[in-house]
């Protein structure tokens, strides 16, 4: 007898590693789902669809190759249709051939949704599979030496998309009017008909929508980032090569890790939701029990909160594998040594050890679908903020604590870093013991590192290079050394931490909120890696007796980042002293 509570799942699974990564899903989706007392009904595809390796492999006639991609795309629509008639609201389904995939795609009018979170900015991008290359049929000559391929757009299509979006992106914001839509497509090829279209879709949509070239779209990105909120639109030959690009930008880890969402938006099909691992069948691996499960978990959790209502799923399950990256437990092309199975088993354990998220006891489902996250409380006095935190130790190097000490002793005055010297222990000791990560920051000021405006200044001040690499000079203090594999994240002449190599993806990825930042000098690199952080959204807090200033008076410097970064200015004793 069938539980009419439970939540239906489709599952279709493609040939190479699809058979392992459907079983990761099954026992995934049951395992998490159990924590919310939610049962789950699978209702798995009776046909194994093709890769693109098992495909060539199989036919090496192009006719009969097509032939049978037809035969996965007839089968792979009826199932899905079928689904959605039994009232099935997402799938998941493995990697399979990416031909009979995209013919789906443009049957079902598919549009792929990823939003791309960091701090207060936001990029919603939504993409356009429904259209272009990557939809319609190969054409062959009777030789097959040559192929071609033709493409279409619809204005009415396009507008479903738009609308679809508009809407998308209200939910992902908590509501509130859209101003913008930007369009990224190779317009310029259309004898201007896009451009009309959009002065249409304007009118009919009461937004502002905007056509883009693919190459100025990336010197936009690369520029000025992403501020705000920005929903953009594109077609699947540009947002399918950038969106590795994305992931680093927002460092959100490698795409063999991801899950994306698909939307067929054809009515009859009410809104079917398709999620999918990024990476392809890995045919070469497949057997093995080496096949990366993270993408997998990642859907199973997805799947869970946005369509059974458990809150909170998808962020516990982001940190579980953080942790278990963390601590190398991960299959070979991460770097680890687990077998598939052993990593998963690894991951529901870390979150079995984890608090339980709200309503893992079994909250109705009913009210709770789609629902925006609540933000976290501000404690301003617990060490944490309520948040996520690692300590900064900024330039804590000889070449800057020695000089001071070398100009006190010749004037016969106390060394201003003796007082840091002492402190800073205090406060690493109390982040360490406390399970806070201390993160170490270093300045490399070699000349063939300096951009020309670098140089120049250090020739008109007569400067010369500081902390130049290996040499004593560039090395921390003595008073504030890394111990157990801490990270150590170099940046080359210049001030601003998160201009350094890997440091602002690495915070991103273990999901950092609030950072404590302490070392040299307040008023120069502290005081520019804070302004960065505040841009990106982090909370900060400066420790005022361990940091000292070079240029400007140290209160003033420390109040400056209070009233216009919202710092919070604590002493050593005082962080020390405060709740955990």
């Amino acid at each position: 007898m069938k539980d009419t509570n439970a939540l239906r799942v489709g599952l279709a699974v493609g040939r190479g590693t699809g058979a392992e990564l459907a079983d990761v899903f099954e026992h995934v989706i049951h395992h998490l789902a159990s924590r919310y007392a939610l049962p789950v009904e699978i209702s798995r595809s009776p046909k194994v669809y093709h890769s693109y390796f098992s495909l060539i492999a199989q036919f090496e006639d192009p006719t009969l190759a097509c032939e049978e991609t037809l035969q996965d795309v007839q089968h792979y629509e009826n199932y899905c249709r079928d689904e959605v008639a039994s009232g099935t609201r997402a799938i998941f389904r493995t990697a399979i051939n990416a031909q009979s995939l995209y013919l789906v795609r443009e049957h079902h009018e598919a549009v792929k949704v990823e939003c791309f979170n960091r701090g207060p900015n936001s990029l919603l991008l939504v993409r356009d599979q429904a259209q272009g290359f990557y939809t319609g049929c190969n054409q062959h000559d009777a030789s097959h030496s040559t192929v071609s391929r033709s493409c279409k757009f619809g204005k009415e299509l396009g507008g479903r998309i738009i609308a679809y979006s508009i809407g998308r992106a209200r939910q992902e914001w908590g509501g509130g009017d859209i101003e913008s839509v930007m369009m990224v497509y190779k317009f310029h090829l259309f004898d201007g008909v896009f451009s009309t279209w959009a002065k249409e879709w304007s009118e009919e949509y009461g937004v502002n929508v905007q056509f883009v070239q693919p190459d100025t779209a990336n010197r936009n990105l690369l520029a000025f980032g992403i501020r705000g909120h920005q929903l953009m639109i594109a077609g699947n030959e540009w947002a399918d090569i950038m969106h590795v690009m994305l992931l680093d930008m927002f460092g959100r880890g490698a795409q063999e890790t991801r899950c994306t969402e698909n939307i067929y938006l054809k009515p009859q099909l009410n809104g079917l939701s398709e999620y999918q691992t990024v990476h392809g069948s890995a045919d070469d691996i497949a057997g093995k029990e080496i096949v990366n499960p993270s993408a997998t978990i990642r859907a199973a959790a997805s799947i869970l909160e946005r369509h059974g209502g458990c809150k909170g799923l998808e962020e516990s399950v982001d940190q579980a594998l953080h942790i278990s990256h963390q601590r190398n437990a991960t299959t070979p092309d991460q770097g680890g040594s687990l077998s598939t199975t052993v990593m998963v088993d690894s991951v529901l354990s870390i979150l079995a050890a984890s608090p339980s998220p709200p309503g893992a006891e079994g909250l109705e489902k009913a009210g709770l679908r789609n629902e925006p996250r609540e933000s976290t409380t501000i404690s301003e006095d617990v060490v944490s903020m309520g948040k996520k935190t690692a300590l900064l130790v900024i330039d804590f190097q000889n070449d800057f604590v020695k000089k001071e000490d070398m100009e006190a002793a010749e004037k016969g005055t106390v060394s201003r870093m003796e007082g840091l010297a002492s402190k800073i222990p205090l406060a690493l000791d109390y982040a360490r013991t406390h399970g806070h990560e201390v993160i170490f920051l270093r300045f490399l000021g070699d000349t063939r590192y300096q951009l020309p405006n670098w140089q120049h200044r250090d020739s008109v001040l007569g400067k010369k290079p500081k902390c130049v690499e290996n040499t004593w000079g560039a090395d921390f203090h003595t008073a504030a050394q890394p111990v157990n594999g801490e990270r150590v994240f170099d940046r080359h002449a210049n001030f601003d931490a998160f201009l350094g190599d890997g440091f602002e993806r690495y915070l991103v990825d273990r999901g950092y909120e609030h950072l404590i930042l302490l070392g040299v000098y307040c008023d120069v690199c502290v005081d520019s890696t804070a302004r960065t952080a505040f841009q990106k959204g982090y909370y900060i807090t400066v420790v005022s007796d361990c940091t000292s200033a070079l240029h400007l008076p140290l209160e003033k410097s420390l109040n400056y980042m209070k009233k216009v970064y919202g710092a919070r200015i604590v002493t050593q004793g005082e962080l020390v002293s405060m709740k955990t």
